[in-house]
């Protein structure tokens, strides 16, 4: 399975018990700001009732004021027994709140796992699920409809370049060998497109319409998944090309995440082996010629990090995130910033006192949203957190 599948284990637990836990009000509750030039990350909200535990795959921008973020709840509908549903939440320039879909509105059949979130602007916002459907906000109308092949297809990414471009990617298959998956829609209906290589596509950065980068792998390497497949694929001339060839650090399963800023400015995010035998976070410059990677700095553990988000910080700089596969205790994930060639952190929280997992981050302007989840041993609740001047 894919590594949206992992992050879906230990659904069980109180979530009235986890807002005492995580010191949040079961309402969604506005973290404080720090008094410093450029606020640091600090929680926004929490995603949380009664009886529900929700979990945040995805967040992206649609407008400076307006963002969005999806995933699933899973609700108690009686004692020792649930249901997953879809969960999208929405910030409206003032608060982060909950989306109700449409009545009778269905993404398809059995769990309701929502993983993907891109958006051109406020008025065309696309959401996909694992299972291979997509949702559309027009800004007034949601819709749903089923992507090509999507018996076979994992989903987890997506990206929406304008009304008539949108792209969803991901693989089929299972592992050790996956194939990449994309599909087009360019305002006449969705089609597959063919793509060279093996490996999932688990991220995916335009630098324009018709110049798009995409990154392959499973997004991990954990037990029963050690394939070395991976690569860059680029769309342009109408197809998906063979990009350049990865250094040979860098090419393994576990990469995660890209951001092309240009043809000769590109990122890539993932892990190299280190010297206990686990995975550390580690990130790839093209430039055009040459690949340059560097290790990010902290000692070496057993435990398996991988890039799986590259963010502009709106200043110049970067912001990646890194999630861990196995033993995570007790952080999930941390945070890297890059400033002037100069990569800095792990940037754990101070929120972290509990374990949290963001799982992507979103830029707009000189601020980052971060989505994800909180946990406590079997306690689960969605986390919305932000770095820089709150958006507006």
């Amino acid at each position: 399975m894919i590594d949206r599948v992992i992050r879906r284990i230990g659904l069980v637990g109180s979530a009235g018990a986890l807002a005492v836990a995580a010191g949040l009000s079961p309402a969604q509750a506005s973290g404080p700001v720090r008094p410093s030039a450029v606020p640091d990350w600090r929680p926004i909200a929490n995603i949380m009732s009664l009886n529900t535990r929700t979990f945040l795959n995805s967040v992206e921008t649609s407008a400076p004021r307006e963002a969005w973020a999806a995933g699933f709840s899973q609700i108690e509908i009686a004692p020792g027994q649930s249901r997953l549903v879809p969960a999208i939440e929405t910030w409206n320039g003032t608060a982060w709140t909950g989306v109700d879909l449409p009545p009778g509105l269905k993404i398809g059949n059995g769990p309701q796992y929502l993983d993907a979130v891109s958006a051109s602007g406020p008025h065309n916002v696309w959401i996909d699920s694992d299972a291979g459907h997509w949702l559309h906000y027009d800004g007034t109308t949601w819709t749903t409809g089923v992507l090509p092949d999507a018996s076979e297809v994992s989903l987890l990414s997506s990206l929406a370049v304008s009304t008539t471009n949108q792209w969803a990617f991901g693989g089929t298959g299972a592992g050790p060998v996956l194939k990449p998956y994309a599909a087009r829609n360019t305002g006449s209906g969705w089609k597959r497109t063919a793509v060279p290589g093996t490996g999932a596509i688990v991220g995916v950065s335009a630098v324009t319409g018709t110049d798009i980068w995409a990154v392959m792998g499973t997004g991990f390497e954990s037990a029963g998944i050690q394939s070395p497949t991976s690569g860059l694929v680029r769309w342009y001339a109408g197809a998906w090309h063979a990009g350049p060839a990865l250094p040979a650090s860098m090419h393994n399963s576990a990469l995660g995440a890209i951001l092309a800023r240009s043809d000769t400015n590109v990122w890539v995010g993932g892990a190299a082996k280190n010297s206990e035998g686990g995975y550390t976070e580690a990130i790839a410059h093209w430039n055009g010629h040459a690949w340059s990677v560097v290790k990010l700095p902290v000692p070496a553990t057993t435990t398996k990090w991988h890039v799986n988000s590259i963010v502009p910080d709106g200043s110049g700089g970067l912001w990646a995130l890194g999630n861990c596969i196995g033993n995570c205790v007790p952080h999930k994930s941390r945070l890297w910033h890059e400033v002037g060639g100069r990569w800095t952190g792990p940037e754990v929280p101070s929120w972290e006192v509990h374990n949290t997992a963001l799982n992507q981050l979103a830029a707009t302007g000189h601020s980052v949203w971060g989505a994800g989840s909180i946990t406590d041993g079997s306690l689960l609740g969605g986390l919305i957190a932000l770095w820089g001047p709150v958006p507006s």
